[in-house]
């Protein structure tokens, strides 16, 4: 895992998203409620956050409405949807067979070779970071492990419960709020490893920042995809930007529209988040900020993103949540060398080179690179030198 730089208040175990849930579990013993009929895991998950004395939840799923793995249309293979506008005589306005991958470099029988490499290569061969690739597994492979449960019944337990193995099942934790100081100024969607806040602002469909620029509405004119392409990968899926550690999905920017408060969502290769951008409440009682930098000194490969949240309440209360994480990419794309300063470096060179830096993050990150900070000096007549050290300092005086 990345060095992980930031405040203690992110560090809670619990989960947010379906996807968070563990499969093929359930939890026995301290059994508060049992034999509610609920619509999904979320819901059963909420149940437990609303009951004092739960800890966790167990689902048993309705088989007669929860199928074991998404239903399809589509025969097995490597398929892919996307605008072109780099090919003129290629359309996939729909999900269109790689009939090329698949007889070329094995995309039917390989699932990172189709959503990973052809996404890649059709992005670059149509000019778009838009294109949206679908595995359709061999018939005879094991249906996914992490699947959405559907319908079924909710099982609520206490802190005494014990984790077992139990197929045609999904539990997972409560994820009560956090109580501690930061809470408030953390949203209440935060991610795996984090404590839900109290902030409950809806999240922008409509607008946001990627890394093509400012996005509102849902004009495709100009061949810039709408949000939810981007950040959801599908044209009117919805999405968030979830509070915690520093993540794929972006950052969840406190914006307002005159009276009224949401959240933006911001991809960390976007040029606000390159440049430094804040956003705030309409009332101004909290605001959101969020970098890509190198700080001086650092390696030639080595950066940090940084997010920071305040919150003021009527009663002059103010709580803060902060958190950093610095990395390295593997490879020196800060050509100009170590020091940031006008002398070495300018200003629009080194902001190209961010950009690229945080690119080469978010896909580190969805693809699940390790990408650690180095621990020791880079340079012997300079010491202190140390691109870990070096963030934790950002970190702290962000």
């Amino acid at each position: 895992m990345p060095v992980q730089l930031g405040n203690a208040n992110t560090e809670a175990s619990g989960t947010s998203t379906p996807y968070c849930h563990k499969h093929q579990v359930k939890y026995s013993g301290g059994a508060l409620t049992t034999g509610e009929e609920v619509s999904s895991a979320e819901a059963c998950q909420s149940l437990c956050q609303d009951h004092t004395s739960c800890a966790f939840f167990s689902l048993e799923w309705d088989t007669t409405h929860s199928p074991t793995q998404s239903p399809s249309d589509l025969e097995p293979g490597c398929y892919v949807k996307t605008n072109c506008p780099g090919q003129s005589s290629f359309t996939a306005t729909e999900y269109t067979r790689d009939t090329w991958g698949e007889e070329n470099v094995n995309a039917a029988n390989d699932e990172d070779v189709c959503l990973t490499d052809r996404k890649l290569n059709y992005d670059e061969w149509c000019g778009v970071t838009s294109t949206m690739m679908r595995w359709i597994p061999p018939a005879d492979s094991s249906p996914p492990e992490t699947v959405q449960a559907g319908a079924g019944t909710c099982t609520l337990h206490d802190v005494s419960a014990v984790q077992e193995d139990a197929p045609g099942h999904v539990a997972g934790p409560a994820m009560k709020t956090g109580s501690d100081v930061g809470a408030t100024a953390r949203l209440k969607r935060v991610d795996c490893a984090s404590q839900p806040g109290t902030i409950d602002l809806p999240f922008s469909q409509e607008e946001c920042f990627t890394d093509e620029g400012y996005i509102r509405g849902s004009d495709l004119s100009d061949g810039t995809p709408k949000c939810q392409e981007y950040f959801a990968g599908e044209v009117g899926a919805s999405f968030t930007c979830p509070d915690g550690g520093i993540l794929s999905t972006g950052v969840g920017i406190t914006y307002s529209s005159g009276t009224t408060d949401y959240i933006l969502c911001a991809a960390w290769d976007s040029a606000a988040l390159v440049r430094g951008f804040m956003g705030c409440s309409a009332d101004g009682s909290m605001c959101t900020k969020a970098k890509v930098s190198k700080e001086h000194g650092m390696s030639e490969s080595a950066g940090v993103l940084l997010l920071k949240r305040y919150h003021c309440t009527d009663d002059g209360a103010c709580s803060v949540f902060k958190t950093g994480r610095c990395f390295d990419v593997g490879e020196n794309v800060f050509t100009e060398g170590l020091w940031t300063d006008g002398a070495n470096y300018d200003a629009a060179t080194l902001e190209i080179h961010l950009r690229t830096f945080a690119t080469k993050v978010v896909e580190g990150l969805q693809s699940g690179l390790v990408m650690n900070c180095s621990t020791v000096p880079h340079l012997l007549e300079m010491p202190h030198l140390i691109d870990a050290q070096l963030a934790e300092a950002a970190v702290k005086g962000y």
